[in-house]
């Protein structure tokens, strides 16, 4: 169900954002600190792909399942690339040692 109300954080908050989110605080006059960053360089190696699932979307109608499917594919490639892949660290440890082991 829709409210048509905008939701809007207060306080401090940690997030993930792109610079064009960054240039729109910005320009709205938010201030905060960069903890971490991932520069990009810019290539389209996935300009033909993204501009033929793009037509293949726009020639159906949004309750066809290959609809469905190329925003599913079109999702998934954005976020792929934004995932940080290293962010869990594993450790494989016997039961008898769980009660020495330490957990940060």
């Amino acid at each position: 169900m829709r409210h048509n109300k905008v939701l809007k954080q207060v306080g401090k908050w940690i997030g993930i954002y792109t610079s064009l989110e960054c240039n729109k605080a910005i320009e709205l006059g938010y201030k905060w600190n960069i903890i971490e960053g991932i520069k990009f360089n810019s290539k389209y190696i996935f300009k033909d792909y993204i501009e033929n699932l793009y037509q293949i979307k726009n020639s159906n109608s949004e309750d066809s399942p290959i609809y469905l499917i190329i925003t599913y594919l079109l999702n998934n490639l954005y976020s792929e690339f934004t995932i940080n892949h290293n962010i869990f660290k594993h450790t494989i440890i016997t039961k008898d040692k769980l009660d020495g082991f330490y957990f940060r």
